[in-house]
């Protein structure tokens, strides 16, 4: 992380997060980059700070759009010291894989002392992602279910399993978890995917969501 603190720390802003977060200047150059920007999206702060935020970013929208560029949305706001709303955006790792974020703006404004005019809060949103492209792929290629899974078809033990299943714990993390072994943790497993007519946790956790399991 870097960045001139000009009276407020922007080291210690930045770290006291768990989302990513990415301080951009009024020129819109990133000047800090915290421990979970780096993990979520592989760039290090020294690769980054100094760099115009869009150029990093490189965002766009579900529809394909770009939507990072000199004069982006965020900016605009900046400028009026207007509240932007969070929104989600489609960017690459430095891998070159594409990954979904969940974007929260923190807006500060341009005064030309400031340290940052703006500060990206950011979190990888890609299962939820997955979750919605699974229920559309599903509404259009099969007919409607007649009959709304119930709770009460599933044990306490698979509800359980589901709901860590949810947060996306291997099955290896559930056997410690639950203290059982992992083969048992496949019965279960299985056993969902049965009950539910599914073939994959992402299919099982989606129709969990759907339903409200």
């Amino acid at each position: 992380m870097n960045g001139n603190s000009r009276g407020v720390n922007l080291d210690a802003l930045l770290a006291g997060t768990a989302d990513g977060a990415s301080a951009i200047d009024r020129n819109g150059v990133i000047v800090g980059w915290n421990a979970a920007a780096e993990r979520i999206l592989g760039h290090r702060a020294d690769q980054v700070v100094g760099k115009p935020c869009h150029e990093i970013m490189d965002g766009r929208d579900s529809a394909g759009n770009l939507r990072c560029c000199e004069q982006c949305t965020v900016r605009t706001h900046a400028r009026r010291c207007e509240p932007v709303h969070h929104f989600a955006l489609m960017t690459k790792r430095r891998a070159g894989d594409p990954v979904w974020l969940d974007i929260s703006p923190v807006v500060f404004g341009e005064a030309a002392d400031a340290p940052a005019a703006w500060i990206l809060l950011f979190r990888d949103v890609a299962s939820s992602h997955e979750i919605e492209s699974i229920l559309r792929e599903k509404s259009t290629t099969q007919a409607p279910r007649l009959d709304r899974p119930s709770p009460g078809r599933l044990t306490v033990r698979e509800l359980q399993i589901l709901r860590f299943m949810k947060e996306g714990a291997t099955t290896e993390t559930l056997a410690d978890r639950l203290c059982i072994s992992p083969a048992t943790v496949q019965n279960h497993v299985h056993n969902i995917f049965r009950k539910l007519d599914v073939h994959s946790r992402l299919e099982a956790v989606a129709l969990a969501y759907r339903y409200g399991l």
